[in-house]
């Protein structure tokens, strides 16, 4: 069903460092009075990931992460519900072993894009995806966290790569 895959900065499992930190603020974002106030909130909890972010590009994230949902208020735009497996609760883990998904990529042409600063995915995660399918092109994007925009050129060479290969 899929002639190809790129997966961004994502695999069976996430380092739980990564998730202790989504924890602290996902599904928590409140509404601000404008753009900038937004590309602010996102630099101080994203700043590490993306040392080399001008306030251009935070702006323009923000553009992409919020939304202006009524004159004056910018709001997270993402469904609060995305929370639900960050939550304590046991009933929000999944259960089974997401490893097994790999198997299921055996003969699809897969691109890994990761974060070299990634605490998502780490460099530990991705070899043991490699290991499990040693086709796996795996792409790292520096000075880049969780997740890659998938404009850096390392990964835009890659996927124009991938995708001139599938017939």
């Amino acid at each position: 069903l899929l002639e190809a895959v790129v997966l961004n900065d994502i695999g069976p499992e996430i380092a739980p460092e990564g998730l202790a930190r989504i924890r602290t603020y996902v599904g928590k974002g409140e509404p601000t009075g404008n753009w900038r106030n937004a590309a602010h909130a996102l630099k101080a909890l994203n700043e590490k990931f993306f040392p080399n972010y001008d306030d251009g590009q935070w702006l323009e994230i923000a553009h992409n992460t919020f939304k202006e949902t009524e004159p004056g208020v910018i709001a997270p735009d993402y469904d609060p519900a995305i929370a639900t497996p960050f939550s304590d609760d046991e009933k929000a883990v999944p259960t089974g072993d997401p490893w097994s998904l790999m198997d299921g990529l055996q003969n699809t042409p897969t691109l890994l894009c990761h974060g070299l600063l990634s605490d998502i995915l780490t460099p530990e995660i991705a070899m043991r995806m490699k290991r499990i399918k040693p086709d796996l092109k795996i792409i790292t994007a520096p000075d880049t966290g969780h997740a890659p925009l998938l404009t850096e050129p390392e990964c835009q060479k890659a996927i124009k790569a991938l995708l001139a290969s599938v017939p």
